[in-house]
């Protein structure tokens, strides 16, 4: 058994209302469907945080998607609430730095 994002939802690992979230954007980026990722952001709380969690899944390819679809809704968020992409991008940056100590 692996330890990627689809096999924690398949496991009930991850909380329900999060599982839920997460199995419906890991649908959306195995298609590439920017619309619905788009539409599925506006409906979620905090999609960048979900979508970031998926960047330390062990598949490549599933990572690259949630990065790019994290420049593609931090754009979409930016437009109405730059302080919330600021937000997130500091707590990148600390990430970065606690992770380079």
């Amino acid at each position: 058994m692996g330890c990627g994002a689809v096999d924690q939802l398949k496991s009930g690992l991850i909380p329900s209302m999060r599982r839920k979230q997460k199995q419906e954007v890991l649908q959306i980026l195995a298609i590439r469907d920017f619309d619905e990722l788009k539409r599925w952001a506006q409906r979620t709380r905090a999609p960048l945080r979900i979508l970031f969690s998926i960047t330390y899944d062990p598949d490549r390819l599933l990572r690259y998607r949630a990065i790019e679809a994290i420049g593609r809704i931090a754009a979409d968020i930016a437009a109405d609430d730059r302080e919330k992409v600021r937000t997130f991008l500091r707590g990148l940056i600390w990430l970065m730095r606690e992770e380079s100590d």
